[in-house]
Formats: structure tokens, C-alpha cells, sequence
């Protein structure tokens, strides 16, 4: 540790290597000498462990886990996650994007930066790769059939001691947290010693270089350009934690205090301390990004000079390269006096201090249940009941936590009534537009067609559905945007929050007509396979299934052909939409520039109401949360009328198809089997959504209760419910998967096909394609006998169920804070996956590779080139020789 002082570690990616090697060893020996340990292995099998946690900087200790019939268990990381441990939790790190964890440079990197950050992430690469084969090494050595990466990969939660406000935005998923802080305890009163310290002069500069690279270490020229400092600043105190007693070379100065200890954290949080001083470890940062206090990093080796840049970067100080420390006495002086008197820094890192204390969740709170298992505006576009209605509830929870909310309703669907507003202020045009209601008969005619058309296995008719939307949301905006006085109108209100639906693009462009400039998006359904690049993301189109797509996680060579042509029909979607809404302002409002893309990818957050206990698991990053469920109250009771029904016999099943594709449109040969269905099982009670007056088709079926309302969610919790037959739209999903009711799946068009697959393969209930349903009712008879008496699906259910209810947070506690947090602060750029609109051929390194190649090429040729000539000058000796 003492070279690390000496040696430039900074921009030498492979020099890590021997130094972690032996880590990397000493970690393997550790595990061999546990396992040879036969009586600390039966006493740790006897205990029967519930969970264990281990750092995942030592893999070899999830095998240890698996030696001692661990099966539950939590990684931990006390740093930054490591590249290659993305990978193990299904995510490609991006290297053009995030700076490696070794990596000195910004996430704004130029030609030569993205190739020392692939260098870098190589050398992490190789490093994660030699931990795991020697632990796998120490395993088979013992004929223990372990393989510690694909039980790493298996752990419950990766949490790393990270936070995202300090720290670069990286893709996650859902298992993947970083909570910061968590371990951090309240400061403590400082002793009676510091105490007077700190009053000796106004100011006062901590300095500390953590636990491994000791101060008693450090090279002698960078220790006398410290004391150079000491002596250009005397009024300035400096306390010095130094780790030896040998402090002879300070003797003559009084402005310094060195200790071999000192409480850092409680020193940091007095309003007396400057400036820090230290070496950019990721403690150290997080406890100064806590206190607002500026720091200059003099990073020695690992995460640190990372730590240091993102530290520049974020504003919050400077660095200082240790070799130019130890060669330039003024670069150290310069820099200091830098940090110690621009007000930028201290500003800063007083904001960030705010942001992390105010910020919509308790990391401790949070760690611990995971291991247990303002003025807003609200944009509403009406055009059907489900996605309407979920804006108003949003609304509804802001306005009962104390907020004063406005809901813009932007008519499209006559049929849908703003009647459900219970809470929140309404605001709407003064006028009907001809030309909205002009599409109401295309629609409507499109609506019928969903019932028979091929929406799950033909991508081009979704596309085509939805670009007909598209047209009808963007002449709703333009409706509004015309309206002159309903435009003053809501200027006037000056809105600290506006909130839209991504799935109606143009809205986000009617808040910023309206001088709305914080912003949050949020989505009714799961999250658009578009919008993943507007995070900076990439949505892996060979891992997760397209929102449209009804195929499973596993897909073989023709399902990933299918999942490629949905993802590449949701981008046109995408891009139509965003392109209507653009050409549409550029018309009526050129002076606002309107992109929508670039609006929504400045979202504070993007919500969307999925859970990731029912999802598949895929890339987030910190601005995008799950939150599915969150809209949801306490369940009502039912009503004596329902309470009654449901008591006439042992089996109830509700069925209902949702808002859009409604049931009265529902055509013959389709309902004719659902009518079999009544036949066959006349001891179920069937409560039906129907959309009118009892039908005369259903005479005699004494068994099947019709109603045009349903109380869906108070029924699917009553105990006496066996079965939902759904479209499994997400509402009904997220509604039946928390109450534990077994799913007939019958999806009709869009992400229905998606869910009913994923229901399927959570074994939660079965799916039928609507043209069997049709076509065939013997798989209708078959499957739904299924579901009702097959056992799993009851026991899966009621698992899911449970793990919901349990769920290590308060979703409607998690949507408000953050509302809250996104009104006070705005969008937090270093929440952003960094360079989210960087060229493909940068983000693939095709550049690199091709200036690779050329040079191999140029060099080969060269070598080849050089041979020949050799050879001819060889010959021609031979000649002379002859």
C-alpha cells in the first residue's frame, strides 16, 4: 500500500491487477479455510438460515452460502457496483455512456476518454473474471459442484452503498438499489477538544485519506507540497488525520492538529468546517455530500479517482492528480484556494446536502424492508375510462396529501365522463371541437374490428390502431392549445408541478405552452419499448418481451424475430406520435421549439404503473420507478346487492373485458362459446360487465349476472371470488394479482397479449388467444377448468399476493414524496443516464473498432512489408556469398 502514493494508478488501467490478484487470492484461501472447517460447518447448517448477506466484492462467499444450504441471500456492495456485476443482473454496462469504476474521466468523454474507459472496464473485466474462477477453483477442488457468478446472479437484492444524486446516472433494474448513506448514523456532539479547535480561526479544513493508503505513507515531495499549504495559509486550521505518532515534521505549525483519529462525520456536520480535504473514498463522499461541505480529492487508487472527477463534474470541488501533487507545490495551492473561496462550490454542495435530506425515502428504512420483505397540474387526456380515471386518482392523492391540484381535462371520448373527479380542481376548453369528435365513428368502427383482427400476432395492425390514436390526441391538444382564454387561465395559476401520460405525447408540450418547466411523466400501463432510449437506455430486445409482444422471457430464434418486428412497430408508433405532436406546435406555436422527446426525456421522473413482482425484470435508472398499484385505496366494501350474489353459490367468477373493447360489441361467434361456458358450468355464478341492459340472449341463464359497473376491486378481494376472466389489461392485472385471484387470460389488443404470457409464466392463471376462443371451445372448456381446479394457480396467486402486500415500501408513500421532491428540485441531471442521445456508432464503439482494425491492418502490412524485405536482403547476400 505504501507504493500506491508513488505510483500513477490514475490512468494506468491494468495496474490494478496484481494488487486485487493478491486479493483476489487471499479471498479464495479465506474460503478453503472455511470449508476444511467441518465443525463451523455442521454448527452454521444446524442454524438454519433464513438470509445471508455478503459483500459482493468477495464471490466466493455466495458459494460458502450454497456449502451451507443457504438458498436466500442479499448482495451487498460497500462501493460503487462493479461493471461486470451489471451483467450479472441482465444489464449491459454501458461503456460509452458511464465511466468505469476505475475510469478518472466524466460521462462526457471524448474519442481517446471511451477508449481508456474500455481499457478500464476490460481490466474490471478481467479482474471480476480471476475472483470467481479462483473461487470456483477452491470449490471443485473439494468436488463441490458450485459455481459462485450463477449463484451471485440468483441473490434476492443487489444494494450498493451508492446514492444516485452523487453518483453518475446507471442503468438498474428492479433488484438492483442503491441506498447510499444507509448505514450512516446521526452525527454525534463533538468533544469538548474539537470544539475549541474549531473556534481558534474562522476557518477550518478537514483532512483524512481513509484507512488504506495511510498518511504516514505518503511520498515525501507530495507530504512537503502539504506543508507548503499549511504554511501559504495560516489563518486557516487544519485538522490532520494522521496514522502515526511521528509527527515531528510539523513542528512549527500551530495550524495544524494532527490526530490519529478523528470524528469525521460529526466534524463535517459543524457549520464551522470549510473545506475537505481527502482522498475520494466512497464513505468519505457520501458523508460530505450529506454535510455540504466542498471537497478537494486527492484520489490514490480504485473507485477513488472516479469518486474524484464525478466530484468536478457534480461541482461540489475539485481534484488534484496525486503525480502532479507531488511534482507541482502551486498546483495543490492554486487549486485549494479555488474550492476554499469560489462560492459555486459551497452553493452547490449545500443544495445537494438538501436534495439528500429531503429526498422521497429513508435509505435505512428502506434497506431494512427489503431484507424483511407545492401546486401540481395534472394533464388528462379523456378518451377512455382506465387511463382517465388513473390520472383523476393521481390527482385525488396529491390533493389528500395537502396539495392544491388542477386537472386539465383535454376532451376526446364524448363517452367518457369527468364525473369521477371527487377531489381536485377541474379546468377544460370552453368549446367542443368538430374535429375531434370527427374520429369518434373511425374509432368506434376500430373498436369492433379489435374483437376479430390479429392484434397479438400481427404487429402492422397495432401499429396502424394506434397511428389512427395518434391523429385523435394530437387535434385534442390543438384544441387547446387554440383556447386563448383557457390558456391564460391556467398561466395565471402558475404551477409549480405539471404531471402527463407518455401515452398521449403532445401533453408535454400543452405544460410548456402553459410556462409548467418541472415536470413529471407517468404511464398507466408498463413502460413503452420507446421510451427506454429517451432515459438513455436500451431496451434488450433479445432478454425482455416487447410490450406487444406475447412471448416469454426464454424465446427461440423465431420469437426473437417476432419480439424484434413489435419493438421496431412500438418505435414507429413512438416516432409518429412524437412527429404529429412536433409538426402540430411547429404550426401554431413555432416560437416554442417543441420536442416533444426532448420534454419527456426531461421528466424529474417517469412512473409507470407496473410492478415489478408481476413484470419482467429489465434496465431502470433512478428517474424511472415502478410503482404499480400505487393509485390504490383501502378496498371498499360491497355492496348488499353484490354481497347477496355472491352467496348464491360455492364458485363465483367475474369477466371483464375492460373500457375500450367493450362486451356489448363483443360478436357472435365469440359469445357463443362464452354462453357454452355458462351452459356447462351452471353451479358458477358469473358476475358480467355488460354495457347495457340485460340482453335477451341470455334468458334462462340463471347463473350469469349482468351489470354495467362492476365493483371489480372490492369483489376480486372478497374470498368467495375463484377466477377473473380478463382482456388483463394492467388495471384488472394489478388489481387481481393484489387481491391472489387466479387469471383466465383473453387478451384483445396491445400489451394485453404481453400480460396474459407473463400470467401464464408466473403460473398465476392461463392465457387463450382470442381466435381460439373463437374457433374452439373445447380449449375454452379445458383451460378454465384448469384454472379453477388446479391448485398452483390458487397457491401462486395467494404467494404473489402476499409478497405485494409485504413489499419492502409504501407505494402511494413512495409516489407522493418523490411528486414532492421533483416540485422542490426539479430535474436532477445526474439522475439521467449520462449522454443518452450519443451516436450508435460511439454507444456500440464501432469508432474504436474500426480505428482498431485500421491499425492492425496498417501494422500488419507493415510487418508483412518487412519480412519481404529481410527475405530480399537475405537473398541477395546469398547471391554475393554464391
Amino acid at each position: 500500500m505504501k507504493e500506491m502514493w508513488n505510483v500513477d494508478s490514475t490512468w494506468r488501467p491494468f495496474y490494478m491487477f496484481e494488487l486485487i490478484n493478491k486479493y483476489n487470492e487471499w479471498l479464495a484461501a479465506s474460503c478453503e479455510h472455511i470449508i476444511n472447517d467441518n465443525k463451523l460447518t455442521k454448527e452454521m447448517r444446524n442454524e438454519n438460515f433464513d438470509l445471508a448477506i455478503s459483500e459482493a466484492f468477495t464471490p466466493c462467499s455466495f458459494g460458502i452460502f450454497k456449502y451451507y444450504n443457504i438458498t436466500k441471500f442479499v448482495a451487498v456492495m460497500s462501493g460503487i457496483a462493479y461493471d461486470s456485476h451489471y451483467e450479472d443482473m441482465g444489464i449491459n454496462f454501458p461503456v460509452s455512456q458511464v465511466p468505469s469504476i476505475f475510469a478518472p474521466i466524466s460521462s462526457v468523454m471524448n474519442f481517446e476518454e471511451r477508449i481508456y474507459n474500455l481499457l478500464f472496464h476490460l481490466s474490471v473485466k478481467f479482474l471480476y473474471w480471476n475472483g470467481v474462477t479462483l473461487g470456483n477453483n477452491i470449490f471443485k477442488k473439494y468436488n463441490l459442484n458450485i459455481n459462485v457468478e450463477n449463484i451471485f446472479k440468483e441473490c434476492s437484492f443487489y444494494i450498493s452503498n451508492t446514492d444516485p444524486i452523487v453518483n453518475y446516472g446507471v442503468p438498474g433494474s428492479p433488484k438492483m438499489l442503491q441506498l447510499g448513506g444507509f448505514l450512516l448514523d446521526k452525527s454525534k456532539p463533538l468533544n469538548e477538544y474539537y470544539d475549541k479547535i474549531l473556534n481558534i480561526r474562522k476557518q477550518n479544513v478537514i483532512i483524512s485519506f481513509g484507512t488504506f493508503a495511510k498518511s504516514s505513507d505518503m511520498a515525501s515531495s507530495a507530504r512537503d507540497n502539504l506543508l507548503y499549504l499549511f504554511k501559504a495559509f495560516p489563518d486557516i486550521s487544519f485538522i490532520y488525520k494522521y496514522t502515526s505518532k511521528d509527527i515531528s515534521f510539523l513542528n512549527g505549525f500551530d495550524n495544524v492538529y494532527p490526530n490519529e483519529w478523528i470524528p469525521q462525520q460529526s466534524l463535517l456536520n459543524d457549520k464551522r468546517i470549510t473545506a475537505f480535504i481527502m482522498h475520494g473514498g466512497e464513505n468519505s463522499l457520501l458523508e460530505a455530500s450529506r454535510a455540504g461541505v466542498p471537497m478537494l480529492a486527492i484520489p490514490i487508487f480504485f473507485d477513488q479517482p472516479r469518486n474524484a472527477k464525478m466530484i468536478e463534474v457534480l461541482k461540489l470541488g475539485r481534484w488534484v492528480d496525486k503525480i502532479k501533487l507531488i511534482k507541482d507545490p502551486l498546483y495543490l495551492h492554486d487549486t485549494f484556494k479555488d474550492v476554499i473561496e469560489n462560492p459555486l462550490y459551497k452553493d452547490t454542495a449545500k443544495k445537494i446536502a438538501r436534495m439528500i435530506k429531503k429526498r422521497p425515502y429513508n435509505e435505512k428504512e428502506l434497506f431494512l424492508n427489503h431484507i424483511n420483505f407545492a401546486c401540481e397540474f395534472v394533464y388528462n387526456p379523456v378518451y377512455s375510462a382506465s387511463h382517465s380515471n388513473f390520472m383523476i386518482k393521481v390527482a385525488d392523492i396529491l390533493v389528500e396529501a395537502g396539495h392544491d391540484v388542477t386537472i386539465l381535462n383535454a376532451p376526446i371520448n364524448p363517452s367518457v365522463k369527468d364525473t369521477y373527479v371527487q377531489l381536485s380542481k377541474v379546468a377544460k376548453p370552453s368549446n367542443k371541437s368538430a374535429k375531434v369528435e370527427s374520429h369518434i365513428k373511425k374509432i368506434d368502427e376500430q373498436m369492433k374490428n379489435v374483437w376479430i383482427e390479429d392484434h397479438t400476432w400481427n404487429p402492422l395492425n397495432t401499429l396502424l390502431f394506434l397511428m389512427g390514436y395518434s391523429d385523435w390526441i394530437v387535434d385534442s391538444c390543438e384544441h387547446i392549445l387554440l383556447d386563448k382564454d383557457l390558456a391564460k387561465e391556467m398561466k395565471n395559476k402558475k404551477f409549480d408541478l405539471g404531471i402527463s401520460e407518455f401515452f398521449f405525447p403532445c401533453g408535454f408540450g400543452i405544460l410548456k405552452y402553459y410556462n409548467i418547466s418541472k415536470v413529471i411523466s407517468v404511464n398507466s400501463g408498463i413502460i413503452f419499448d420507446s421510451h427506454y432510449a429517451n432515459h438513455g437506455l436500451t431496451f434488450p430486445i433479445a432478454q425482455v418481451p416487447s410490450m406487444i409482444a406475447p412471448v416469454g422471457q426464454v424465446m427461440t430464434f423465431g420469437e426473437r424475430i417476432f419480439n424484434l418486428l413489435s419493438y421496431i412497430s412500438i418505435k414507429c408508433i413512438h416516432e409518429y406520435a412524437v412527429y404529429t405532436a412536433n409538426t402540430m406546435y411547429a404550426t401554431h406555436w413555432p416560437e416554442g421549439n417543441i420536442d416533444i422527446n426532448e420534454l419527456f426525456s426531461k421528466s424529474i421522473f417517469f412512473i409507470s404503473n407496473t410492478d415489478p413482482i408481476v413484470n419482467y425484470g429489465a434496465p431502470l435508472s433512478p428517474k424511472i420507478l415502478q410503482l404499480g398499484g400505487f393509485q390504490y385505496s383501502d378496498v371498499q366494501p360491497l355492496s348488499p346487492y353484490f354481497d347477496r350474489i355472491l352467496n348464491y353459490r360455492k364458485i363465483n367468477v367475474i369477466i371483464s373485458f375492460g373500457s375500450i373493447a367493450k362486451s356489448i360489441k363483443m360478436p357472435e361467434h365469440i359469445r357463443k362459446n362464452i354462453l357454452k361456458l355458462f351452459d356447462t358450468f351452471p353451479n358458477i355464478t358469473f358476475i358480467w360487465k355488460y354495457e347495457a341492459e340485460r340482453p335477451s340472449f341470455l334468458a334462462g341463464y340463471d347463473n350469469v349476472i349482468t351489470s354495467k359497473w362492476i365493483p371489480q376491486n372490492s369483489l376480486l378481494n372478497d374470498q368467495r371470488v375463484n377466477l377473473f376472466l380478463t382482456h388483463v389489461g394492467q388495471n384488472s392485472f394489478t388489481e387481481a394479482t393484489r387481491a391472489g385471484v387466479p387469471l383466465l387470460c383473453f387478451p384483445i389488443f396491445f400489451d394485453q397479449p404481453r400480460n396474459g404470457r407473463l400470467i401464464e409464466q408466473l403460473k398465476l392463471g392461463r392465457w387463450i388467444d382470442k381466435t381460439q376462443f373463437a374457433n374452439d371451445y373445447e380449449i375454452l372448456y379445458t383451460t378454465f377448468k384448469d384454472v379453477l381446479e388446479n391448485p398452483l394457480y390458487k397457491e401462486n396467486a395467494k404467494r404473489v399476493s402476499e409478497m405485494i402486500k409485504n413489499r419492502p415500501y409504501n407505494l402511494k408513500e413512495m409516489f407522493i414524496k418523490h411528486v414532492e421532491f421533483g416540485a422542490r428540485f426539479g430535474e436532477v441531471e445526474n439522475f439521467n443516464v449520462p449522454n443518452r442521445n450519443i451516436p450508435w456508432y460511439q454507444y456500440t464503439m464501432i469508432d474504436i473498432a474500426v480505428v482498431f482494425i485500421i491499425t492492425m491492418i496498417i501494422i500488419g502490412y507493415l510487418v508483412i512489408k518487412l519480412i519481404y524485405l529481410i527475405k530480399n536482403i537475405t537473398k541477395r547476400k546469398d547471391v554475393k556469398v554464391d
